[in-house]
């Protein structure tokens, strides 16, 4: 049996429900393949040390250190992924940002695999300095800046660690027929609400398709504020 431990703040209300959404959804048959997922919410619990793959949200120590403010850099979570390394266990971060680019590449010369959710084809791309643009890819090609209060310092990747850079899945791939509870969280999801969505409708595509691209979302200086 694989154990496979997740490091997560997140609960069914939040975006972890989407992040992990298969690793949940389909628990039960993970564990029928030999694969037993179990989720931890602190990187101290001496229980990881009972997997053996460890992947740790990237919105985890973005949490500790930026939002809560209980640490000033990324040495505690550095120190946490040598320790597990150092007890033959691989560690993986998922990166959970929405951005095809990154900036995990402080700890990515730390750990086994960096998971992203969408991987430029060209990875030469994230051994480059444009700061934020780095980040945010598409901010620069449509000729727009990031607001000088967002800049901050930026540290491309090395070259020698790009293949450590894997493509895994997105929120795409969760049902939200499933509405998710935190006090079932991470044990599963429930249906109690399936009643509120209808069933999707499935359509032929068609053969003649004008759009090479789709985005979601949208472009103003009020948005861009946020990055």
């Amino acid at each position: 049996m694989t154990k496979l431990g997740i490091i997560t703040f997140q609960d069914g209300f939040n975006r972890g429900a989407s992040d992990f959404y298969p690793l949940i959804r389909w628990r039960k048959e993970l564990k029928m393949k030999n694969i037993d997922v179990s989720f931890f919410k602190s990187h101290e619990d001496k229980k990881l040390l009972q997997a053996e793959i460890i992947g740790i949200d990237s919105r985890y120590y973005r949490e500790l250190k930026v939002i809560q403010n209980k640490y000033s850099g990324l040495c505690f979570i550095i120190d946490a992924i040598k320790h597990l390394r150092s007890n033959d266990i691989k560690v993986l971060i998922f990166d959970n940002d929405d951005s095809s680019g990154g900036r995990q590449w402080d700890l990515i010369q730390y750990v086994d695999i960096l998971v992203k959710k969408q991987v430029l084809k060209n990875r030469e791309y994230y051994t480059l300095d444009n700061g934020l643009h780095n980040y945010k890819p598409f901010v620069k090609s449509f000729g727009l800046e990031i607001p000088e209060e967002r800049h901050t310092d930026y540290r491309p990747c090395a070259p020698d660690q790009l293949h450590k850079i894997k493509l895994g899945w997105n929120i795409g791939m969760k049902d939200y027929r499933y509405f998710p509870f935190t006090k079932y969280f991470p044990v599963g999801t429930s249906r109690l609400f399936n009643t509120l969505y209808k069933m999707p409708q499935f359509a032929e595509p068609s053969s003649k398709r004008p759009y090479d691209s789709n985005f979601r979302g949208e472009v103003s200086s009020v948005r861009l504020s946020q990055f």
